[in-house]
C-alpha cells in the first residue's frame, strides 16, 4: 500500500510590489506595475501594464497601454496594428 500525503498541488502565489512573471514567458522593452502578475507562455512587448493588473496564459501584447486594475483573459492578443 502506498500512502500520499499530497500531490500536484500548485504553489501558493504571492503577489507583492515586485511583478509575478511566469519563467515561460518572453518579455521585451516593456515596464509593470505593482501588484501584477503575467501567466504562462505570455509574449509581452514594448507595453506597459498598470499596478493591480493581471494577464493570463497564452497572451499576446504588443505596443500597448494596460491600465490599472485591467484582467485580460487567456488567448487574447493585443496589438495596435
Amino acid at each position: 500500500m502506498v500512502y500520499i500525503e499530497s500531490q500536484n498541488i500548485p504553489e501558493e502565489k504571492c503577489l507583492s510590489e515586485q511583478p509575478l512573471i511566469d519563467p515561460s514567458c518572453v518579455i521585451s522593452k516593456s515596464s509593470f506595475g505593482s501588484y501584477t502578475e503575467i501567466g504562462k507562455e505570455c509574449s509581452i512587448e514594448s507595453s506597459t501594464v498598470g499596478d493591480f493588473s493581471y494577464i493570463c496564459d497564452n497572451c499576446v501584447v504588443m505596443c500597448a497601454d494596460i491600465a490599472k486594475f485591467s484582467n485580460i483573459a487567456s488567448n487574447v492578443r493585443i496589438n495596435p496594428g
